[in-house]
């Protein structure tokens, strides 16, 4: 996993989220801001993130027809522990293609949430610019860049080699594959060429392959109604 920050909390150490580790990878390092990706899909795949690490966390479990709690315990996450309470507070069974929906719907207040920790664990810093000095926008620099490396990094060798992914590696290549960040990471013609391995390493996730195939969904029926993607 992604390298073990102090926090100033109860937790004397304590990894980032899979969200955080996506945002971090769809970061622009130079202009502190996030790559242009369509905002329904940053959605799905920051929903499929959360839904992954509970999963990984032992909280959830899923197959084809159901989606269920397995442990309320909360993990001292903020964002996770919403969504965690969010799905053992409903009274109806439901599938995991309803949970990924209905966590998206959240997008907005995860992204923020997301953020704000990364800054808190001094990942990231904030910055506030004004254009034309009435429009306020914010930029997120980047303070410690090893832990962005260093998912990059087993992010390349699992592409790379023929090793068995652990869970965590099999939720970055689904996501970054999702939003088609893995094509800034190796260009296109390496994706291209890549594409079988890629497709394995997705397979060998439910949670994976519902998110991705929800967000292809949307592409697709967005591209046929001539909407803006962005």
């Amino acid at each position: 996993m992604a390298q073990n920050r102090k926090l100033n909390d109860k937790y004397e150490t304590r990894k980032i989220t899979l969200a955080e580790e996506v945002l971090l990878l769809l970061l622009d390092e130079k202009k502190g801001t996030l790559i242009q990706v369509p905002q329904l899909t940053l959605h799905f795949v920051l929903a499929g993130a959360i839904l992954m690490e509970l999963a990984i966390e032992n909280k959830v479990d899923s197959d084809v027809e159901s989606f269920y709690i397995i442990n309320k315990d909360p993990t001292g996450e903020p964002v996770l522990d919403f969504i965690l309470n969010k799905v053992g507070s409903s009274s109806s069974n439901q599938d995991l293609k309803y949970w990924v929906n209905a966590i998206a719907d959240e997008g907005a207040d995860i992204l923020e949430n997301s953020i704000n920790r990364l800054i808190e664990r001094g990942i990231l810093g904030r910055t506030e610019k004004r254009i034309l000095w009435v429009v306020k926008t914010e930029t997120y620099p980047t303070i410690d860049q090893s832990v962005e490396r260093e998912s990059k990094r087993r992010v390349l060798n699992i592409l790379y080699s023929d090793d068995i992914p652990n869970q965590e590696d099999i939720v970055l290549v689904s996501l970054l594959d999702a939003c088609n960040m893995l094509r800034t990471l190796i260009g296109q013609a390496e994706l291209s060429r890549l594409r079988p391995r890629i497709e394995q390493i997705i397979r060998l996730d439910l949670i994976g392959q519902t998110t991705t195939k929800l967000i292809r969904e949307i592409q697709v029926a967005l591209v046929a109604a001539h909407a803006p993607l962005f």
